[in-house]
């Protein structure tokens, strides 16, 4: 299986704005969204591809990324 993992800017109300940046990563993989424009980041993953055509939601989390700045942030499904 694959996990999509979605980090979508948020504006000033925190909904939303312009497209999230996506990685489909293999599973039990570390993921990388690199170029991320200072700001703050509604991150969520999915767990496609399991048996029976299911997907899994992951938690969703929201995360400030800075200048510069390299973050980690584990999701748990």
């Amino acid at each position: 299986g694959m996990v999509l993992v979605t980090a979508a800017l948020l504006d000033e109300k925190g909904a939303p704005s312009g497209q999230p940046a996506r990685s489909p990563t293999p599973v039990g993989s570390r993921y990388t969204l690199p170029d991320l424009q200072p700001g703050r980041y509604r991150l969520s993953a999915r767990l496609v591809g399991i048996a029976g055509g299911e997907s899994r939601e992951a938690e969703t989390v929201e995360v400030e990324v800075r200048a510069g700045e390299k973050k980690t942030q584990d999701l748990r499904f």
